[in-house]
């Protein structure tokens, strides 16, 4: 199959997530045509093999390869997520504006879980949010926009699927990291469920659903896992909203 060249000006988008700088072009139909990729470690050996494989998915793409068949030819962790570098990048097309998707929403915030914390005061009585959470709040949001992928909140009532993978003691044998994975072993040590609840709600507000309000349905989970993360799946609910204030 002949190569598709692409024209000398063309659209094109950059954006990060993780450690990965990445920009794409697109076909003048919009569809994925060209991939540039790079990590923080410039010149490293992970830099190099971003930059390779996003050179060879952009060969792939204009030689006629389906994005999808891309997508599912990736690495994936245990969870069945893509992990290589390339997952950021090979999303599916952009639905249009005013469509809102049927399926659930799986917004992952890699690192380990920081729970929502109080506010403080200041010795002349001025409130602030602590460094800690407003930096992993930035992070929640930036994985909730990249969940999208472009599509508006959801304005439905929905419901919130949250798993707290919390990382284990260094100091455990691999007996007691296995009962922990089985859940025989669960985290029930501060901080409190609710507090990761809050940090949750907190990432998909403005970004997932218009209002967090619209969580009707709720499920929390806090348990070990071999990868920290938080992982927070939002599911459509086909019911009319009701604004109406209980008196």
């Amino acid at each position: 199959m002949s190569r598709t060249r692409l024209s000398t000006r063309r659209l094109c988008e950059t954006f990060s997530f993780d450690c990965n700088i990445a920009s794409i072009g697109r076909f003048p139909d919009g569809g994925l045509a060209e991939i540039f990729l790079g990590n923080a470690k410039a010149g490293s050996h992970s830099d190099a093999t971003a930059k390779d494989s996003a050179v060879v998915a952009s060969l792939a793409l204009q030689h006629g390869v389906p994005l999808e068949t891309l997508r599912k030819a990736l690495m994936r962790d245990s969870d069945g997520r893509a992990s290589s570098p390339l997952r950021g990048c090979a999303r599916p097309p952009r639905c249009g504006r005013g469509h809102h998707m049927s399926g659930p929403i799986t917004v992952v915030v890699s690192g380990e879980p920081v729970p929502k914390g109080r506010p403080r005061m200041t010795r002349k009585g001025f409130a602030y949010t602590p460094a800690a959470t407003r930096k992993y709040e930035a992070h929640g949001r930036l994985a909730a926009q990249l969940a999208m992928d472009g599509q508006p909140p959801i304005p439905i009532p929905v419901r919130a699927e949250i798993t707290v993978d919390l990382p284990m003691p260094v100091s455990w044998s691999g007996k007691r990291r296995d009962a922990a994975l089985r859940g025989d072993i669960r985290p029930t040590s501060r901080p409190d469920t609710d507090n990761y609840i809050t940090a949750a709600l907190d990432a998909i507000n403005a970004n997932v659903v218009a209002d967090d309000a619209q969580v009707v349905e709720l499920c929390a989970i806090k348990q070990f896992g071999t990868v920290p993360k938080l992982v927070v799946k939002v599911f459509p609910i086909n019911a009319a909203s009701s604004n109406r204030k209980v008196r």
